[in-house]
Protein backbone atom coordinates (compact mmCIF):
# COMPACT_ATOMS: atom_id res chain seq x y z
CA UNK A 1 0.00 0.00 0.00
CA UNK A 2 1.43 3.37 -1.04
CA UNK A 3 1.50 6.04 1.67
CA UNK A 4 -1.23 8.64 1.33
CA UNK A 5 0.96 11.70 0.81
CA UNK A 6 2.80 9.92 -2.00
CA UNK A 7 -0.40 8.72 -3.68
CA UNK A 8 -1.82 12.26 -3.65
CA UNK A 9 1.10 13.81 -5.55
CA UNK A 10 1.29 10.78 -7.87
CA UNK A 11 -2.38 11.11 -8.83
CA UNK A 12 -2.09 14.88 -9.23
CA UNK A 13 0.93 14.53 -11.53
CA UNK A 14 -0.64 11.76 -13.58
CA UNK A 15 -3.94 13.59 -14.03
CA UNK A 16 -2.58 17.08 -14.69
CA UNK A 17 0.88 16.86 -16.25
CA UNK A 18 1.22 15.73 -19.88
CA UNK A 19 4.69 14.39 -19.12
CA UNK A 20 3.58 12.25 -16.17
CA UNK A 21 0.33 11.27 -17.83
CA UNK A 22 2.40 9.58 -20.50
CA UNK A 23 5.06 8.25 -18.10
CA UNK A 24 2.52 6.77 -15.66
CA UNK A 25 -0.09 5.79 -18.27
CA UNK A 26 -0.09 2.07 -17.47
CA UNK A 27 0.17 2.42 -13.69
CA UNK A 28 -2.82 2.19 -11.36
CA UNK A 29 -2.00 2.87 -7.72
CA UNK A 30 -4.51 0.31 -6.49
CA UNK A 31 -2.36 -2.38 -8.07
CA UNK A 32 0.95 -0.99 -6.81
CA UNK A 33 2.51 -2.53 -3.70
CA UNK A 34 5.45 -0.17 -3.27
CA UNK A 35 7.05 2.86 -4.87
CA UNK A 36 9.54 0.47 -6.48
CA UNK A 37 6.82 -0.14 -9.06
CA UNK A 38 6.85 3.55 -10.04
CA UNK A 39 9.51 4.51 -12.63
CA UNK A 40 12.17 7.00 -11.60
CA UNK A 41 12.41 10.36 -13.37
CA UNK A 42 15.85 11.58 -14.48
CA UNK A 43 17.21 15.04 -15.19
CA UNK A 44 17.52 14.44 -18.95
CA UNK A 45 13.79 13.70 -19.14
CA UNK A 46 12.95 17.00 -17.47
CA UNK A 47 15.39 18.94 -19.67
CA UNK A 48 13.72 17.49 -22.78
CA UNK A 49 10.14 17.98 -21.49
CA UNK A 50 10.14 21.07 -19.25
CA UNK A 51 6.87 22.51 -20.57
CA UNK A 52 5.08 19.13 -20.59
CA UNK A 53 5.87 18.67 -16.88
CA UNK A 54 3.84 21.78 -16.00
CA UNK A 55 0.07 21.13 -15.65
CA UNK A 56 -1.84 22.84 -18.44
CA UNK A 57 -3.90 25.00 -16.04
CA UNK A 58 -0.76 26.86 -14.98
CA UNK A 59 0.05 27.59 -18.62
CA UNK A 60 -3.43 28.57 -19.83
CA UNK A 61 -4.34 30.57 -16.71
CA UNK A 62 -0.86 31.85 -15.87
CA UNK A 63 -2.18 35.33 -15.02
CA UNK A 64 -4.16 33.83 -12.12
CA UNK A 65 -1.03 32.55 -10.39
CA UNK A 66 2.03 34.27 -9.02
CA UNK A 67 4.71 32.08 -10.56
CA UNK A 68 8.32 32.32 -9.39
CA UNK A 69 11.13 30.79 -11.42
CA UNK A 70 14.67 29.74 -10.56
CA UNK A 71 17.29 28.19 -12.78
CA UNK A 72 19.33 25.24 -11.54
CA UNK A 73 23.05 25.82 -11.20
CA UNK A 74 23.88 23.57 -14.14
CA UNK A 75 26.56 21.74 -12.13
CA UNK A 76 26.00 18.68 -14.32
CA UNK A 77 26.05 20.80 -17.49
CA UNK A 78 22.26 20.99 -17.87
CA UNK A 79 20.03 23.85 -16.75
CA UNK A 80 16.38 23.46 -15.77
CA UNK A 81 13.95 26.33 -15.24
CA UNK A 82 12.14 25.47 -12.00
CA UNK A 83 8.69 27.04 -11.56
CA UNK A 84 6.65 27.38 -8.36
CA UNK A 85 3.40 28.93 -7.31
CA UNK A 86 4.66 31.59 -4.90
CA UNK A 87 2.50 30.30 -2.04
CA UNK A 88 3.82 26.77 -2.51
CA UNK A 89 7.37 28.13 -2.70
CA UNK A 90 6.96 29.72 0.73
CA UNK A 91 5.26 26.62 2.10
CA UNK A 92 8.14 24.40 0.93
CA UNK A 93 10.49 26.51 3.09
CA UNK A 94 8.30 26.63 6.18
CA UNK A 95 9.73 23.56 7.92
CA UNK A 96 13.28 24.76 7.36
CA UNK A 97 12.34 28.20 8.70
CA UNK A 98 10.83 26.55 11.79
CA UNK A 99 13.94 24.52 12.57
CA UNK A 100 16.30 27.41 11.86
CA UNK A 101 14.57 29.28 14.64
CA UNK A 102 14.20 26.30 16.96
CA UNK A 103 17.84 25.27 16.67
CA UNK A 104 19.69 28.54 16.04
CA UNK A 105 17.23 31.37 16.82
CA UNK A 106 17.22 32.66 13.23
CA UNK A 107 13.99 34.42 12.21
CA UNK A 108 12.69 34.92 8.65
CA UNK A 109 13.18 38.69 8.75
CA UNK A 110 16.71 38.61 10.15
CA UNK A 111 19.20 40.27 7.83
CA UNK A 112 21.25 37.84 5.76
CA UNK A 113 23.99 37.83 3.13
CA UNK A 114 24.46 35.34 0.32
CA UNK A 115 26.21 34.95 -3.03
CA UNK A 116 24.48 34.53 -6.38
CA UNK A 117 25.40 32.90 -9.69
CA UNK A 118 22.60 34.28 -11.83
CA UNK A 119 19.66 36.64 -11.31
CA UNK A 120 17.31 37.55 -14.13
CA UNK A 121 17.98 41.10 -15.31
CA UNK A 122 21.25 41.46 -13.37
CA UNK A 123 24.61 41.51 -15.18
CA UNK A 124 26.33 39.41 -12.53
CA UNK A 125 28.69 42.16 -11.35
CA UNK A 126 26.48 44.00 -8.90
CA UNK A 127 25.83 43.79 -5.19
CA UNK A 128 22.07 43.26 -5.17
CA UNK A 129 19.44 43.82 -2.48
CA UNK A 130 17.07 40.89 -3.07
CA UNK A 131 14.89 42.35 -0.34
CA UNK A 132 15.37 44.90 2.39
CA UNK A 133 16.78 42.10 4.55
CA UNK A 134 18.91 40.24 1.98
CA UNK A 135 22.16 41.43 0.43
CA UNK A 136 23.61 39.26 -2.38
CA UNK A 137 27.14 39.34 -3.79
CA UNK A 138 28.22 37.99 -7.22
CA UNK A 139 30.10 34.68 -7.24
CA UNK A 140 31.90 35.66 -10.42
CA UNK A 141 33.88 38.40 -8.67
CA UNK A 142 35.96 37.10 -5.77
CA UNK A 143 39.26 38.97 -5.96
CA UNK A 144 40.78 40.45 -2.80
CA UNK A 145 39.46 43.87 -3.80
CA UNK A 146 35.99 42.43 -4.31
CA UNK A 147 36.02 40.62 -0.96
CA UNK A 148 37.22 43.79 0.79
CA UNK A 149 34.26 45.65 -0.70
CA UNK A 150 31.86 42.88 0.36
CA UNK A 151 33.06 42.98 3.96
CA UNK A 152 32.75 46.77 3.99
CA UNK A 153 29.15 46.40 2.81
CA UNK A 154 28.52 43.74 5.47
CA UNK A 155 29.77 46.08 8.18
CA UNK A 156 27.23 48.66 7.05
CA UNK A 157 24.43 46.13 6.55
CA UNK A 158 25.07 44.18 9.80
CA UNK A 159 23.68 40.76 8.76
CA UNK A 160 22.56 38.29 11.42
CA UNK A 161 23.41 35.27 9.26
CA UNK A 162 24.81 34.09 5.94
CA UNK A 163 23.90 31.21 3.65
CA UNK A 164 26.99 30.14 1.73
CA UNK A 165 28.45 27.38 -0.36
CA UNK A 166 31.43 25.88 1.47
CA UNK A 167 33.89 27.08 -1.17
CA UNK A 168 32.69 30.66 -0.65
CA UNK A 169 32.74 30.26 3.14
CA UNK A 170 36.35 29.06 2.91
CA UNK A 171 37.34 32.05 0.75
CA UNK A 172 35.76 34.47 3.22
CA UNK A 173 37.44 32.79 6.20
CA UNK A 174 40.82 32.79 4.48
CA UNK A 175 40.45 36.45 3.50
CA UNK A 176 39.66 37.36 7.11
CA UNK A 177 42.79 35.54 8.33
CA UNK A 178 45.11 36.89 5.63
CA UNK A 179 43.93 40.48 5.90
CA UNK A 180 42.94 40.68 9.56
CA UNK A 181 39.48 41.79 8.54
CA UNK A 182 37.00 42.73 11.24
CA UNK A 183 33.93 40.51 11.06
CA UNK A 184 30.52 42.11 11.64
CA UNK A 185 29.66 41.41 15.28
CA UNK A 186 26.05 40.90 14.19
CA UNK A 187 26.76 37.50 12.51
CA UNK A 188 25.37 34.71 14.70
CA UNK A 189 24.94 31.84 12.23
CA UNK A 190 26.25 30.48 8.93
CA UNK A 191 24.38 27.91 6.83
CA UNK A 192 26.43 25.81 4.40
CA UNK A 193 24.71 24.40 1.33
CA UNK A 194 25.27 23.30 -2.27
CA UNK A 195 28.60 21.47 -1.99
CA UNK A 196 30.27 18.71 -0.02
CA UNK A 197 32.98 19.88 2.34
CA UNK A 198 35.59 18.52 4.74
CA UNK A 199 35.60 18.65 8.53
CA UNK A 200 38.64 20.91 8.33
CA UNK A 201 36.75 23.46 6.21
CA UNK A 202 33.89 23.57 8.68
CA UNK A 203 36.21 23.87 11.67
CA UNK A 204 38.00 26.77 9.97
CA UNK A 205 34.72 28.60 9.29
CA UNK A 206 33.58 28.05 12.89
CA UNK A 207 36.93 29.22 14.25
CA UNK A 208 37.07 32.39 12.14
CA UNK A 209 33.45 33.52 12.40
CA UNK A 210 32.88 32.25 15.95
CA UNK A 211 29.24 31.42 15.34
CA UNK A 212 26.92 28.45 14.87
CA UNK A 213 27.45 26.62 11.55
CA UNK A 214 24.91 24.15 10.16
CA UNK A 215 24.55 22.14 6.97
CA UNK A 216 21.47 22.31 4.75
CA UNK A 217 20.90 19.91 1.85
CA UNK A 218 18.59 20.90 -0.94
CA UNK A 219 18.08 21.44 -4.66
CA UNK A 220 16.29 24.06 -6.74
CA UNK A 221 13.79 21.37 -7.72
CA UNK A 222 12.59 20.92 -4.13
CA UNK A 223 14.16 23.67 -2.04
CA UNK A 224 15.27 22.13 1.26
CA UNK A 225 15.47 18.36 1.63
CA UNK A 226 17.35 17.88 4.92
CA UNK A 227 18.72 20.10 7.67
CA UNK A 228 21.33 19.63 10.38
CA UNK A 229 20.33 19.84 14.03
CA UNK A 230 22.75 20.91 16.80
CA UNK A 231 23.58 17.23 17.40
CA UNK A 232 24.97 16.78 13.89
CA UNK A 233 22.09 14.83 12.32
CA UNK A 234 20.67 15.79 8.90
CA UNK A 235 16.93 15.40 9.41
CA UNK A 236 14.72 14.93 6.34
CA UNK A 237 12.22 17.79 6.00
CA UNK A 238 9.32 15.39 5.67
CA UNK A 239 6.58 17.99 5.36
CA UNK A 240 8.18 19.14 2.10
CA UNK A 241 9.56 15.97 0.51
CA UNK A 242 9.57 12.19 0.46
CA UNK A 243 13.10 10.79 0.22
CA UNK A 244 14.08 7.31 -0.95
CA UNK A 245 17.44 5.64 -1.53
CA UNK A 246 17.50 3.10 -4.37
CA UNK A 247 19.94 0.66 -5.94
CA UNK A 248 20.94 0.41 -9.61
CA UNK A 249 17.74 -1.57 -10.27
CA UNK A 250 15.71 1.40 -8.94
CA UNK A 251 14.50 -0.52 -5.89
CA UNK A 252 14.61 0.84 -2.35
CA UNK A 253 17.58 -0.33 -0.29
CA UNK A 254 17.44 -1.28 3.38
CA UNK A 255 17.92 1.49 5.94
CA UNK A 256 21.60 2.27 6.38
CA UNK A 257 22.59 1.02 2.91
CA UNK A 258 23.94 3.39 0.30
CA UNK A 259 22.32 4.14 -3.05
CA UNK A 260 20.97 6.88 -5.30
CA UNK A 261 18.88 9.58 -3.65
CA UNK A 262 15.37 9.88 -5.11
CA UNK A 263 13.03 12.67 -4.02
CA UNK A 264 9.31 13.38 -4.47
CA UNK A 265 7.78 16.79 -3.80
CA UNK A 266 4.79 17.07 -1.52
CA UNK A 267 4.13 20.70 -2.36
CA UNK A 268 5.17 21.91 -5.82
CA UNK A 269 2.13 21.51 -8.07
CA UNK A 270 3.53 23.64 -10.90
CA UNK A 271 6.41 21.21 -11.44
CA UNK A 272 5.42 18.04 -9.57
CA UNK A 273 8.66 16.05 -9.44
CA UNK A 274 7.83 12.42 -8.64
CA UNK A 275 10.59 9.92 -7.80
CA UNK A 276 13.20 12.29 -9.20
CA UNK A 277 16.84 11.20 -9.12
CA UNK A 278 18.73 14.26 -7.85
CA UNK A 279 22.13 12.86 -8.89
CA UNK A 280 23.55 12.38 -5.40
CA UNK A 281 24.21 9.20 -3.46
CA UNK A 282 23.57 8.64 0.21
CA UNK A 283 21.78 6.58 2.83
CA UNK A 284 18.81 6.92 5.17
CA UNK A 285 19.16 5.98 8.81
CA UNK A 286 16.39 5.47 11.31
CA UNK A 287 16.11 8.17 13.94
CA UNK A 288 16.82 6.47 17.25
CA UNK A 289 15.68 9.37 19.38
CA UNK A 290 17.77 12.37 18.41
CA UNK A 291 18.25 14.67 21.39
CA UNK A 292 17.00 17.65 19.35
CA UNK A 293 13.46 16.24 19.47
CA UNK A 294 13.03 15.95 15.69
CA UNK A 295 11.60 12.50 14.89
CA UNK A 296 12.17 12.49 11.12
CA UNK A 297 14.63 10.12 9.47
CA UNK A 298 18.28 11.04 9.02
CA UNK A 299 19.87 11.49 5.58
CA UNK A 300 23.60 11.12 4.97
CA UNK A 301 24.83 12.33 1.58
CA UNK A 302 27.98 10.50 0.49
CA UNK A 303 28.54 11.70 -3.10
CA UNK A 304 27.68 15.06 -4.62
CA UNK A 305 26.17 15.68 -8.04
CA UNK A 306 28.14 14.72 -11.13
CA UNK A 307 27.34 12.90 -14.34
CA UNK A 308 31.00 11.92 -14.77
CA UNK A 309 32.45 8.46 -14.24
CA UNK A 310 36.04 7.38 -13.69
CA UNK A 311 37.34 5.52 -16.76
CA UNK A 312 39.88 2.74 -16.22
CA UNK A 313 42.12 0.77 -18.58
CA UNK A 314 40.15 -2.36 -17.70
CA UNK A 315 37.26 -0.62 -19.51
CA UNK A 316 35.32 -0.45 -16.26
CA UNK A 317 33.55 2.82 -15.53
CA UNK A 318 33.42 3.33 -11.77
CA UNK A 319 32.09 5.95 -9.37
CA UNK A 320 34.40 8.69 -8.13
CA UNK A 321 33.25 7.95 -4.55
CA UNK A 322 36.60 6.27 -3.82
CA UNK A 323 38.28 9.66 -4.22
CA UNK A 324 35.86 11.36 -1.82
CA UNK A 325 36.18 8.56 0.70
CA UNK A 326 39.97 8.74 0.49
CA UNK A 327 39.94 12.52 1.01
CA UNK A 328 37.64 12.15 4.01
CA UNK A 329 40.00 9.62 5.58
CA UNK A 330 43.06 11.72 4.72
CA UNK A 331 41.60 14.86 6.29
CA UNK A 332 42.95 15.23 9.85
CA UNK A 333 45.41 12.32 9.46
CA UNK A 334 49.05 13.00 10.31
CA UNK A 335 48.29 16.69 11.03
CA UNK A 336 46.89 17.18 7.50
CA UNK A 337 43.84 19.37 6.91
CA UNK A 338 42.12 19.08 3.51
CA UNK A 339 40.35 22.41 3.06
CA UNK A 340 39.35 22.17 -0.64
CA UNK A 341 39.94 19.75 -3.49
CA UNK A 342 38.87 18.80 -6.98
CA UNK A 343 40.02 15.97 -9.20
CA UNK A 344 40.14 15.85 -13.01
CA UNK A 345 40.69 12.76 -15.11
CA UNK A 346 42.92 13.87 -17.99
CA UNK A 347 43.55 10.42 -19.53
CA UNK A 348 42.80 6.77 -18.88
CA UNK A 349 44.33 5.99 -15.46
CA UNK A 350 45.72 9.53 -15.14
CA UNK A 351 44.45 12.26 -12.81
CA UNK A 352 45.16 15.80 -11.66
CA UNK A 353 44.44 16.61 -8.02
CA UNK A 354 43.99 20.29 -7.16
CA UNK A 355 44.06 20.83 -3.41
CA UNK A 356 44.18 23.37 -0.64
CA UNK A 357 45.76 21.73 2.39
CA UNK A 358 47.56 22.44 5.60
CA UNK A 359 50.39 20.08 6.42
CA UNK A 360 53.18 18.21 4.68
CA UNK A 361 52.38 17.89 0.96
CA UNK A 362 54.42 14.71 0.47
CA UNK A 363 52.63 13.03 3.36
CA UNK A 364 49.30 14.18 1.96
CA UNK A 365 50.01 12.63 -1.45
CA UNK A 366 51.16 9.34 0.06
CA UNK A 367 48.26 9.07 2.49
CA UNK A 368 45.67 10.02 -0.15
CA UNK A 369 46.87 7.31 -2.56
CA UNK A 370 47.18 4.73 0.23
CA UNK A 371 43.58 5.45 1.28
CA UNK A 372 42.23 4.64 -2.20
CA UNK A 373 40.63 1.19 -2.10
CA UNK A 374 40.15 0.39 -5.81
CA UNK A 375 43.38 -1.40 -6.91
CA UNK A 376 43.36 0.16 -10.39
CA UNK A 377 42.79 3.66 -9.03
CA UNK A 378 45.55 3.13 -6.46
CA UNK A 379 48.15 2.39 -9.15
CA UNK A 380 47.02 5.19 -11.50
CA UNK A 381 49.16 8.27 -12.14
CA UNK A 382 48.45 11.37 -10.06
CA UNK A 383 49.70 14.91 -10.53
CA UNK A 384 49.15 17.14 -7.52
CA UNK A 385 48.75 20.91 -7.74
CA UNK A 386 48.41 23.16 -4.70
CA UNK A 387 46.59 26.45 -4.30
CA UNK A 388 45.69 29.00 -1.64
CA UNK A 389 42.06 28.62 -2.65
CA UNK A 390 39.90 27.07 -5.37
CA UNK A 391 37.30 29.30 -7.01
CA UNK A 392 33.81 28.16 -8.08
CA UNK A 393 33.31 27.37 -11.76
CA UNK A 394 30.90 29.07 -14.17
CA UNK A 395 28.01 27.23 -12.50
CA UNK A 396 28.96 28.82 -9.20
CA UNK A 397 30.22 25.60 -7.60
CA UNK A 398 33.36 23.57 -7.17
CA UNK A 399 32.80 20.32 -9.02
CA UNK A 400 34.63 17.68 -7.01
CA UNK A 401 35.28 15.38 -9.96
CA UNK A 402 35.34 15.97 -13.70
CA UNK A 403 36.32 13.57 -16.45
CA UNK A 404 38.00 14.97 -19.56
CA UNK A 405 38.11 11.51 -21.10
CA UNK A 406 35.72 10.57 -23.90
CA UNK A 407 32.85 8.63 -22.37
CA UNK A 408 32.70 4.92 -23.11
CA UNK A 409 29.24 3.51 -23.52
Amino acid sequence: MIRRDYSEIFEFAKNNSAFYSKKFNDIELDAVNSTDDIPITYRDEIVDNEIEVIPIKYIINSSQYKIVSERTSGSTGKFIEINWDYRDYLLSMSQLVYYRHKYYKIRPNDKRCQFYTWIDGVDGKEIVMLSKNCMAFPKAYLSNDDLKTYFEQMQTFQPVWMILQPSIAYLLAKFVIDNRIKIPASIKYIELTGEMYSKSTRLLVEEVFKCHVANQYGTYEFNSIAYECPFGNMHILDKNVIVEVVDDSENNVADGNEGKIVVTTKINKVMPFVRYCVGDSGKIEKNKGCKCGNCSEILKVTIGRSDDKVHLSSEDNVSFYDFISSMQRTDSMDAISVLQFRISQIAIDEFEVDAVIKGNKTNFETIFINNITNPELKKAKYRFRYYDSLLPDEAGKIKIFKSLVEVRK
